[in-house]
Parts: C-alpha cells; structure tokens; sequence
C-alpha cells in the first residue's frame, strides 16, 4: 500500500473515531436530560462512596472532561454533591 494513502486511511479513521465519540457523548446528555424530566421526587439512592468509587469520579473526569459533574454522578451511580467534593479534595 502507498505510505500516504496509509496515512489518509489513519485519519479518515481517527475523524470517524473522534464524530462517533462526539454523537454518543451527545446521546448520554441528551439521555440525562430526558432522565431529569421524569415527574416525582422519590428517594434517589445511590452507592456509597468508597475509595474505589472517588478513583472511578476521578478517572471519569479524566477520561471525559467535557462532561458535567450530573453525568459524572450519573455513570458513577453516587450524588452530584459527592462528585463535587470529590472533584474539589473534600472526600479523599
């Protein structure tokens, strides 16, 4: 194969990656959204926040640092008051 149609496959390849990245973390939004929508306040309940589970907050940020601390709360199946004393060194 000729070098420079390798690199051409490398890219077209890399853009699709990067689209479909961009349409499934605009899925998950859109998704929470909806979520949020549902009438009722029932009790939410949610995992305790282990050591484990402030290195999973940590790494979905990491990993996705577009995304708000809802979703990150959401993935993490814990509270958004958690995600954010993770997020700001008050839970170690």
């Amino acid at each position: 194969m000729i070098p420079s149609t390798k690199a051409k496959q490398r890219q077209v390849i890399a853009d699709l990656i990067r689209q479909f990245e961009d349409m499934r973390d605009s899925l998950v939004t859109l998704h929470n959204q909806l979520r949020n929508r549902r009438g009722g306040r029932g009790r939410t309940v949610s995992a305790p926040v282990t050591p484990a589970k402030i290195q999973e907050v940590r790494r979905l940020r990491r990993l996705h640092p577009g995304w708000s601390q809802q979703e990150i709360a959401y993935h993490a199946n814990i509270n958004i008051g958690r995600v954010s004393e993770i997020l700001r060194g008050k839970r170690r």
